[in-house]
């Protein structure tokens, strides 16, 4: 156990302070002890958040319905003809095309 408390009278170094927390919570947290006093006898617990590696990945999210389409369409330079073909894997090759070319 890492000493946290510098007693001033004996000079001696103590375990004194505590973090307490759910054991729910404990395996998402790391706790250490800092390095400097900073002027008190207490050392600061320093409590941050675990990074086990396994965070879940949530796929992006777009709001399509707040896409400016008409804007997209003119300074992408979609046209009509483009999209409004038989196939639509044409279409949408076409439109990743020039999405591509922009780049």
């Amino acid at each position: 156990m890492k000493k946290t408390y510098f007693h001033e009278p004996t000079r001696s170094f103590h375990s004194l302070d505590l973090a307490i927390c759910s054991p729910e919570l404990l395996p998402l947290l790391n706790f250490t002890v800092g390095k400097d006093l900073y002027n008190s006898g207490h050392f600061p617990l320093i409590v941050s958040h675990a990074d086990s590696g396994c965070a879940i990945q949530l796929p992006p999210r777009y709001l399509f319905q707040r896409a400016d389409w008409a804007a997209f369409m003119q300074l992408a330079g979609v046209t009509e003809a483009m999209v409004s073909t038989a196939d639509i894997s044409e279409a949408v090759q076409h439109v990743v095309d020039i999405i591509i070319d922009t780049f």
